[in-house]
């Protein structure tokens, strides 16, 4: 059942304490941008080589506002952290859960540069989103036949 909570966090856990078995709460920065550089390449109309970069955009947890757990837990969390208050809810089958996300800002030079950057806890929701290149400081997305440069295997 979903509740649109007119107070605090904390109020409504003490309310519905004995409904509760677990705590779930989900706290989202969205929507972050990677670009990974790629083996493939291709060459425009002048002769000139384009390096290509797999764009892809995620979600990033923050774990600082998230919670799972008990409610006494909650109760503690939600003492300390108003970010839950006045949201809604959903308490089904003694599981209490949220989900807010949050606009993300992200400069430009915050982007992971290689695939192993979006391999932490914290990423999620990863979708690719094709290969681009850049041309005029700016970035377009490539829809011909890329060429793959020569790579070794690792030893």
């Amino acid at each position: 059942m979903l509740y649109e909570l007119k107070g605090t966090l904390e109020e409504f856990l003490k309310e519905h304490y004995h409904e509760i078995d677990f705590v779930k709460l989900d706290y989202l920065w969205s929507p972050f941008v990677a670009m990974i550089e790629t083996g493939y390449y291709f060459v425009d109309a002048h002769g000139e080589e384009h390096d290509l970069y797999h764009f892809f955009t995620y979600d990033e947890i923050d774990e600082e506002y998230c919670y799972y757990g008990d409610v006494d837990g909650a109760l503690g969390f939600a003492q300390s952290y108003g970010i839950w208050d006045e949201e809604t809810l959903d308490l089904t089958e003694g599981v209490l859960s949220g989900r807010k996300v949050s606009d993300n800002y992200q400069c430009d030079y915050d982007q992971p540069q290689e695939a192993r950057e979006l391999e932490n806890l914290t990423s999620v929701n990863i979708e690719p989103v094709g290969l681009y290149y850049w041309s005029n400081y700016k970035s377009h997305r490539f829809t011909g036949e890329p060429l793959r440069r020569s790579a070794r295997p690792p030893e």
